[in-house]
């Protein structure tokens, strides 16, 4: 049998302390999940997580930032290499799908506790890639409808909404709770957009 020469990192603690917070965020909200809920799903004593992390926010801060760093840095290479406003709706919707089946906790979170994640000073970098976000697609969008790619009366900003409520409200059809695939949900969904976007 041949050995195989894929090394698989082994993850820290730190890092499988941050998992279990953010399953515990995704299950509990982060106004409702402690310091101590993560201990005590951790094994450890919650004074010990102070070891790692100074506090609850920083946790949430770093449970979340990765997945906003990597759609950013994804999204601007769209941009920067598809010029057809449709295919660069498509790459967004299958690139924030398969992000949101890869981190379903990260996903749950964003999407239950979109109003509590702004109340918290730390996080205020959620709201400033999201606007990163927003005007990377709304760009594209405004562009399809100038060049007659897409409907003249569409609201980019309502578009660009619409579009993430759906991805974010994807996760529960992910096995294990649903059947589908991210591939198959990601293909059906940017079809669906893009058919309301286009004219008849």
């Amino acid at each position: 049998m041949a050995s195989s020469n894929v090394v698989k990192e082994i993850p820290t603690r730190r890092e499988e302390i941050l998992a279990i917070a953010a399953h515990v965020f995704a299950e509990k909200g982060i106004m409702n999940a402690t310091v101590r809920d993560i201990g005590q799903e951790a094994g450890i004593l919650s004074g010990s997580l102070y070891h790692h992390f100074e506090s609850k926010d920083q946790m949430i801060e770093e449970v979340l930032r990765p997945v906003l760093t990597s759609l950013s840095e994804r999204y601007r290479q769209i941009a920067a290499e598809v010029d057809d406003p449709a295919e660069i709706v498509r790459q967004v919707i299958l690139d924030s799908i398969s992000e949101a089946a890869a981190r379903p906790d990260e996903a749950r979170i964003f999407r239950n506790d979109a109003h509590h994640l702004r109340e918290i000073p730390r996080l205020a970098f959620i709201d400033e890639q999201r606007r990163e976000l927003r005007a990377l697609v709304t760009s594209a969008l405004r562009r399809g409808i100038e060049n007659g790619t897409f409907r003249d009366d569409l609201d980019s900003d309502f578009v660009f909404t619409a579009m993430f409520d759906m991805v974010l409200g994807s996760i529960r059809w992910f096995r294990p709770l649903g059947r589908a695939e991210p591939e198959h949900v990601g293909e059906q969904l940017a079809s669906l957009v893009l058919d309301g976007l286009k004219h008849d």
